[in-house]
């Protein structure tokens, strides 16, 4: 269930918006039916259905476009009757509900404005902004704390009264008394930050000048150290557990194993599982090797650790969360013997994810395979040599995350596995685009997108056949070795016994993807090849996602811009088609006018024209264009633009850059030239435009 904004107190401006329950309506709800009447012939293979039904790097419920789009619009600050509380684990930034809006002080001078940010328990707030002005940054609160805004802008006009969600805060007293903000209102169980904002009197234009406030609301963002839960890796080994969910021990934790399970058990916000309906030793036994690298020891940079670092949007069902939630953590979750387990997509190792060697739990073969077996070859169309993954990675620069979107792509465009690869696909590109939610770190990006890659290229057959009672102890996610196809007795000699008419041979491992009771206690298994090598690669650290630039702020001081790296946009083409004069004011003008390859396959949205004469140390920004086609030459789509204004017999350097709809952008393109020499009536300046066209 999520907790809303209802409409029934949903008057702003000095009454309350108060939050209620209502629940989140879907198929998630079929999982509470798990634990009795279900269980049955077809009990195993349904359930599984209902949470695992696919491998962690298939398509989600919930499209690429439609995540990105609720990510993106976090920071903004909502008002209104049906808003759905989010539940932050980990560490992002985003805004808040207004759930209270009112003015006091004298002259009305003061507005106050209650803003609901997500779930509690959080462990506190890391930053403030107004505006995307940072006006707080001095460590983590304390629950209740009141803080001041920066020296600043802000200084001495933002109040804020921060309070952590728990379960018996008590009335803000930066708002109390204040339009109808009673001891009532307490948000029990909600983060919500309590803002106080003084407009100062404005009597001369100098006092207006020193105004920071513009129209409206101020917007409001925070970064958020989200909730507390409980940490898997400190209960005792055992399937079963005692313990409830609500005596739990709870510390600021964001390992993906802890993160889903509180999910699990949340009966507010996620499904509210009961300790029976869940195999505690799994996830036990997932945590204890979780950090650990393939030799046996913790990972100890931080920067190579798997975390979660998410917002968990309530208005999607259930159901969609937990298959997010399992593709951010490579993983599925089957219900075995009446409770779901955690399985990890790794080599089965109990030591480390990223285990070299696998070791199946069970072998298959004509003693215990009931009749035939059927084979699904390898498709092409999903054999991939290209995967983009998009991340909340953003950053302003190095230190100062935005959680923003970012493209990563794997392998390194131009790189050797690159060219293996292609080299094995005879040229032919075909590339996967995937989404990461809930990763922030580049490093796991580019380890998740690479085991999607490896995964496509290795897994190879797929099998289905039924095996006898022995098939009982099998979970989804095991390996197991199957040979099929000769007499065992005397494989691999020289004189084993070809048994199958067909003359396949099958010897190797698979990994177990689907099982279904049948009536008669035989198992129907499906299973698709397995690859050592696909998992036992640790995240390694990737070269920075981003790019720095030089650029004017316009008062003089040169900046350093960050912006997110060129990995997998075409860096553009053009070229100059011919020079021309142009009148400006009276004088002659040189104008250019540039040919640009247009792309076509959606990787670009916009270019950005920049121009530079010599002598200058920065480049000037021109304008920024979505090019249409103009034409095509020997099948390559063009267009024309022209930059006009210049001097004649000088040199100048034009510089394009290519962006794709997210903001990553290309390695820049520069083409030096000189105008030729003019005639009289040059212009003694460059009054530099462009066009298209």
């Amino acid at each position: 269930m999520s907790k809303k904004v209802r409409r029934a107190l949903g008057v702003i401006g000095g009454a309350v918006l108060g939050v209620v329950l209502a629940p989140v309506i879907g198929v998630a709800t079929a999982i509470g039916a798990v634990g009795g009447a279900i269980l049955g012939s077809m009990a195993v293979d349904t359930i599984q259905a209902i949470i695992s039904p696919q491998p962690f790097d298939s398509p989600a419920a919930v499209t690429a476009d439609a995540q990105l789009a609720q990510n993106q619009g976090v920071t903004i600050n909502k008002q209104g009757a049906d808003i759905n509380i989010p539940v932050v684990y980990g560490v992002r930034k985003l805004g808040g509900a207004r759930v209270f809006v009112s003015s006091g002080g004298t002259r009305n001078s003061d507005l106050y404005v209650v803003l609901a940010i997500c779930e509690g328990e959080i462990a506190g707030y890391e930053k403030i902004y107004i505006d995307d002005t940072l006006v707080y940054d001095s460590g983590i609160t304390t629950h209740g704390q009141i803080v001041n805004a920066l020296p600043g802008k802000y200084a001495n006009l933002a109040q804020f009264q921060v309070f952590h969600g728990t379960a018996n805060q008590t009335v803000s007293s930066l708002v109390s008394g204040v339009g109808g903000w009673d001891s009532s209102c307490k948000l029990s169980g909600i983060a919500y930050i309590a803002c106080k904002f003084t407009y100062p009197t404005v009597t001369d234009q100098a006092s207006q000048d020193a105004n920071p406030w513009s129209s409206g609301i101020p917007n409001v963002t925070v970064q958020v150290r989200g909730r507390k839960i409980a940490d898997a890796a400190t209960f005792s080994p055992l399937v079963s557990r005692a313990t409830a969910y609500s005596a739990e021990t709870e510390v600021y934790n964001n390992n993906p194993i802890n993160v889903l399970l509180d999910y699990l058990r949340n009966p507010i916000y996620g499904k509210g599982l009961t300790n029976d309906q869940i195999n505690f030793l799994s996830f036990y036994q997932a945590s204890q090797k979780w950090d650990v690298s393939a030799t046996g020891s913790l990972i100890t940079n931080t920067a190579l650790l798997h975390r979660f670092n998410g917002i968990i949007f309530t208005d999607r069902t259930v159901m969609d969360n937990v298959k997010t939630i399992l593709s951010s953590m490579r993983s599925s979750l089957p219900f075995s013997q009446g409770r779901f387990k955690l399985v990890v997509e790794d080599n089965g190792s109990t030591n480390s994810i990223y285990f070299a060697t696998s070791s199946p739990v069970m072998t298959f073969n004509h003693d215990n395979i009931i009749g035939s077996l059927s084979i699904e070859s390898e498709s092409t169309a999903s054999k991939y040599n290209r995967v983009i993954a998009t991340y909340m990675g953003g950053q302003i620069a190095s230190n100062t995350p935005t959680y923003e979107p970012v493209e990563l792509v794997y392998p390194t465009v131009g790189s050797a596995e690159e060219t293996l690869y292609l080299g094995d696909d005879n040229g032919r590109l075909n590339e996967l685009r995937i989404t990461l939610e809930y990763i922030t770190n580049p490093n796991i990006a580019a380890s998740l997108a690479q085991i999607v890659l490896l995964k496509s290229r290795t897994r190879g057959k797929v099998l289905g056949f039924i095996a006898d009672s022995s098939a009982a102890k099998l979970d989804v996610g095991d390996i197991i070795t199957v040979q099929y196809g000769y007499s065992t007795d005397n494989y691999p000699g020289p004189s084993f016994t070809i048994v199958n008419p067909s003359g396949i041979v099958i010897d190797g491992t698979f990994r177990v993807t689907n099982i279904l009771i049948n009536s008669d206690y035989t198992f129907s298994i499906t299973a698709i090849e397995h690859d050592d090598n696909t998992y036992g690669r640790q995240p390694v650290l990737q070269p920075s996602p981003y790019t720095v630039l030089r650029a004017d702020t316009g008062s003089g001081v040169v900046a350093d811009i960050y912006r997110p790296s060129s990995a997998g946009i075409p860096t553009p083409v053009f070229s100059i088609d011919h020079q021309y004069t142009s009148p400006v004011n009276g004088y002659n003008t040189a104008g250019i006018r540039f040919r640009q390859n247009v792309i076509l396959d959606g990787s670009v949205s916009r270019v950005e024209i920049y121009i530079r004469e010599r002598g200058e140390s920065n480049f000037t920004y021109l304008r920024e264009e979505n090019f249409t086609v103009n034409g095509y030459d020997n099948g390559i789509p063009y267009s024309y633009f022209a930059i006009q204004g210049l001097r004649f017999s000088t040199e100048y350097t034009v510089r394009l850059r290519n962006y794709n709809y997210l903001g990553s952008e290309s390695v820049v393109a520069d083409l030096t030239f000189t105008t030729v020499a003019g005639t009289s009536g040059d212009a003694p300046y460059s009054a530099i435009t462009t066009f298209v066209g």
